[in-house]
């Protein structure tokens, strides 16, 4: 015997705020003047990939945000996830959305393997909006890695969230071997004034934190295969020595 898949159809309005007039569990009377407005315009431009909405700070955006997911979790049956900076900020925009707003959330705090089967469930059969912090979302084995539309709470934080997975950080003093050779690699492309000041860092072990210089482009491509290699035997070396 086959089962039928049911699908969810829901009315939503394509006003945000018509659909907000039917939430009765909200203690407030709804958007004021200036977060309709931007309600109205995100739902001018909701078709585009990306879209940034600015507000002053204590002007209501945690409501704004919130509304946008949950019509779209509504609207368009999507895994909606609203990312806050820090933990502490993520508990708070829950306590906001149940005790004030009647919008159900779910947050999401600490290791995956913590999360709740209803959490989980909570998320996978998109019954509510999921509420994380960055860190969340830019890891190496995400919870949220099919997520459909990402909401960024105060989105210029979240620099170093997003450049941190692909950065490496070398120091002369923990990682002297490694900053040898590679300094010596890249003297094939850098001025010889700056190849000195890494020598003499390396060998003084007195930095110049005020300096800070990048390669272009191109001279890094030249170099990859090297730095990979002197990259590679620096971190084989390493796992052996933790080893024996």
């Amino acid at each position: 015997m086959a089962f039928k898949k049911s699908s969810r159809k829901v009315d939503v309005p394509d006003s945000i705020e018509e659909m907000y007039v039917d939430y009765k569990s909200r203690n407030i009377k709804g958007p004021v003047d200036h977060q309709t407005d931007m309600l109205r315009k995100y739902t001018e431009k909701y078709k585009c990939q990306n879209i940034a909405l600015e507000l002053p700070t204590g002007s209501g955006k945690t409501l704004v945000g919130l509304l946008i997911a949950e019509w779209r979790r509504k609207k368009f049956d999507e895994k909606v996830l609203y990312l806050c900076p820090t933990k502490q900020l993520v508990n708070q925009v829950v306590k906001q959305a149940h005790e004030q707003y009647g919008i159900p959330v779910t947050g999401y705090t600490g290791s995956r393997s913590l999360f709740s089967q209803e959490s989980k469930t909570n998320y996978r059969l998109k019954k509510t909006v999921s509420i994380a912090p960055y860190s969340a979302l830019f890891n190496t084995n995400s919870f949220f890695k099919d997520v459909e539309t990402v909401i960024f709470d105060d989105a210029h934080a979240c620099d170093n969230y997003l450049s941190s997975p692909w950065t490496l950080e070398i120091s002369s003093e923990a990682d002297s071997a490694l900053f040898k050779s590679l300094t010596t690699i890249l003297k094939k492309k850098v001025p010889n004034t700056d190849f000195l000041k890494w020598q003499d860092d390396y060998n003084t072990g007195i930095s110049d934190l005020a300096w800070v210089d990048m390669l272009p482009g191109p001279f890094l491509f030249e170099l990859k295969d090297e730095i990979h290699s002197a990259v590679s035997s620096y971190v084989s070396l390493k796992e052996n020595e933790k080893k024996s």
